[in-house]
Parts: structure tokens; C-alpha cells; sequence
């Protein structure tokens, strides 16, 4: 599964004017939000498959980049400078030989603009992505190492490249690679078929049993919007157990990614596949929960349900 962030594509009057990156200083369309980080308007979304061979954005996504230089081995540049992305007021973009950047893996980054094109900050085979900053540079032939996922970015180029940022654990908040954390004012947001990325955390008071706005990280970090009969609210994320009446400890979850961590003291963790039986099957299902709480959502008591009986309501895996 790819990710994404995608710019917005305007068009001059009768004449498309090719690809162009709003600024936020414009507005931001409806369907785009500001990233403080760059300063232009983006969406993120998941891709609708595993490899791109579309078209993305009305350029053919082949894997070809710009032939300026080697941003993948820095190369085609002098010893003194790195190739880079450079973002030209126009809306397009290229790979170009730029002044060595400071910013090193993991770093924070930012832009900047001067002579009519925008540049980040970051070293040689490196780019910018945004929140998760200066990050190893990948596309469809460069691959990510293990624990990373490749966050493509529209940057005006013949066809998208991206940064390899960590993937995490929405259950536990953790980083896949090393255990660490996203860093302040992040969550680890994601779905089981997608996994989780660092994104930012907008709703930290979203918390458990909250109405939840309709977008992935409208909830605090651990919890995510999920829609029952009552609505839509933030429900607590949780390690499940199988859990019936002769086996009935970890109803709440396996320590330490419990419903009572979350703050949802009366709930039961089930398993994700109640919610998304759509999914049975897929894999990936067996370690993700969310806290059934009955405030919304009235099920029998795992406890109490015969061996077999469970798994109908997702007291076990499936």
C-alpha cells in the first residue's frame, strides 16, 4: 500500500496550465488542508493499490524522474552541492544540483524560496516529508528498507517520488523499526490493511467516547473515529484477547494496550474483525481492537458467550 500527498491541479480559464502547487496564503480548497511545514496545500490519501501504474495528478506515474541529477545517489552534481527537488512558482518542479542542505536523516526540514523556486533544507538523497522531515529519498525502483513506507509527494515532476518515513502501530503508538515514538504533537494513525504513519495530531481532546470529526486523526493519539448505530465517535484502540466463559481474562485488552488505559473503563476489547468482517481473511486482524464500550454499541458480554459462540461477536480471532 502507497501513500500519498497529492497537490492541488488548477486550471487557467478554457486552458489547463498544467500542474500547480497552491500555497496556503491562497486558500486551500475544501478537500486540502494546510501543511505549516512546507507551506502549500495537500491531501493525503491512501493508493488504491500496491503499485503505481496509473495516472496520477495527468502525468503517467512510470517511475521516470527528471533527469537533472541522481537524487537516489546524488549524483550529477559537483562535489560541493546535492541534487534536490527545487519547486518553481509556476508549479512545476525538477531535480536540480542545489547548495549542500544541513538537515540530516529524521531532522526536521522546512522551506524556503528565493529567485523564484522553492527548496528544502535537507542533505543529498534526502527529501522533505513535511511532519516526518528529512527522510531517504524512494519511489516505484527505490524501494524503502523494512519498517519505513514510502510517502510519495506531488512535487510538479514527471512522476512522483517521496520519502521514507517509519511505519508505527496505532495500537500501541510505536514505531515498527526501533520502538521509539513519533515525536511531540504526533500520533501513528492508520487502518489494518494500511498500516500506521506519523501524522499530525489534531484532536488530542477527542479522547474516547467523543464525537469524532470524519477524517483518520480526528481523535486523540490510540483512539480513531469509528461509526455505530448512535453515530460517529472516538473509540479507544486495544490488544485483544480471545476472551469466552472458560477462558475470560484480558476482556479489556492485553496489558499494557488495554480499554482502562485508553480511559474506557466499562468496555470490552473486541476484535477488529466484528467491526470490518469484510476484512476476514485478509491477515493483519489477529493484534488490532477497538473498546466496545455500551455507551454505544450493546453486545453480550464476551464472559459470558460459549467457545464458538465468540467469535461471532468479536471475542476472537478470525
Amino acid at each position: 500500500m502507497v501513500w500519498r500527498v497529492m497537490v492541488v491541479i488548477a486550471v487557467c480559464g478554457a486552458f489547463a496550465c498544467g500542474p500547480r502547487i497552491r500555497r496556503c496564503t491562497e486558500g486551500c480548497p475544501q478537500e486540502s488542508t494546510c501543511d505549516a511545514a512546507s507551506g502549500f496545500c495537500v491531501r493525503s490519501t491512501p493508493d488504491a493499490g500496491v503499485t503505481d501504474s496509473g495516472v496520477d495528478a495527468g502525468r503517467t506515474d512510470a517511475g521516470v524522474i527528471d533527469a537533472g541529477c541522481d537524487i537516489f545517489g546524488n549524483g550529477g552534481c559537483s562535489s560541493n552541492e546535492r541534487c534536490g527537488v527545487a519547486i518553481f512558482d509556476a508549479g512545476t518542479g525538477a531535480l536540480t544540483c542545489l547548495p549542500p542542505g544541513a538537515k540530516g536523516e529524521g531532522d526536521s526540514c522546512a522551506f524556503s524560496s528565493s529567485s523564484g523556486r522553492t527548496t528544502d533544507d535537507c542533505e543529498g538523497t534526502l527529501v522533505c516529508a513535511s511532519i516526518n522531515g528529512c527522510r531517504t529519498a524512494c519511489d516505484d525502483n527505490h524501494a524503502c528498507a523494512a519498517g519505513f513506507e514510502c510517502l510519495r509527494f506531488d512535487f510538479g515532476l514527471a512522476s512522483l517520488i517521496g520519502g521514507c518515513v517509519p511505519k508505527c502501530d496505532p495500537v500501541s503508538q510505536r514505531l515498527i523499526n526501533d520502538g521509539g515514538v513519533c515525536g511531540p504533537g504526533l500520533e501513528c494513525a492508520g487502518y489494518p490493511e494500511t498500516g500506521g504513519l506519523c501524522i499530525a495530531e489534531r484532536n488530542p481532546a477527542n479522547v474516547h467516547g467523543t464525537t469524532a470529526p470524519n477524517y483518520l486523526n480526528g481523535c486523540a493519539a490510540g483512539a480513531m473515529p469509528m461509526t455505530f448505530d448512535g453515530g460517529r465517535v472516538c473509540a479507544a484502540l486495544c490488544r485483544p484477547a480471545e476472551v469466552h466463559s472458560g477462558q475470560t481474562a484480558n476482556a479489556g485488552g492485553i496489558s499494557p494496550n488495554t480499554c482502562a488505559s485508553r480511559g474506557a473503563t466499562n468496555a470490552t476489547c473486541r476484535f477488529w474483525n466484528l467491526y470490518r468482517p469484510d476484512l476476514i481473511g485478509t491477515g493483519g486482524l489477529s493484534d488490532w481492537g477497538y473498546c466496545s464500550d455500551p455507551a454505544f454499541e450493546q453486545l453480550p458480554a464476551c464472559t459470558a458467550l460459549d467457545a464458538g459462540d465468540h467469535l461471532n461477536y468479536g471475542c476472537g480471532p478470525r
